[in-house]
């Protein structure tokens, strides 16, 4: 794992907040998204247009009293997001001058 490359899909900072807003929540409404991370709706829905296309997200309108556009992550985008998230965790251990070298 420590050769592989950081995912660039997740790597761009606009969309690891997302993910990561999602790993928290599992699903949210695209309001909220925007509102928790402050970025503008364009931003956020040709973020999350990456992501879906990825099969990292899935993006639905719902009723809930009201139409809204919901936001989940799939199997495949938590499988994405932890592996992301380990590998930082392993780079840092790596680079530590007081881990005594490889994990």
């Amino acid at each position: 794992m420590a050769d592989e490359p950081l995912d660039p899909l997740l790597h761009q900072p606009t969309r690891l907040e997302i993910m990561a807003y999602l790993y928290r929540n599992r699903q949210a409404a695209f309001t909220a998204i925007r509102d928790a991370l402050g970025v503008t709706a364009g931003n956020l829905q040709s973020h999350g247009a990456k992501l879906q296309a990825a099969g990292y997200v899935e993006i639905q309108r719902v009723f809930a009293g009201v139409f809204e556009v919901r936001w989940s992550m799939t199997e495949k985008g938590e499988e994405a997001f932890e592996g992301y998230v380990e590998q930082l965790r392993s780079l840092v251990r790596r680079l530590d001058p007081g881990a005594g070298g490889p994990p």
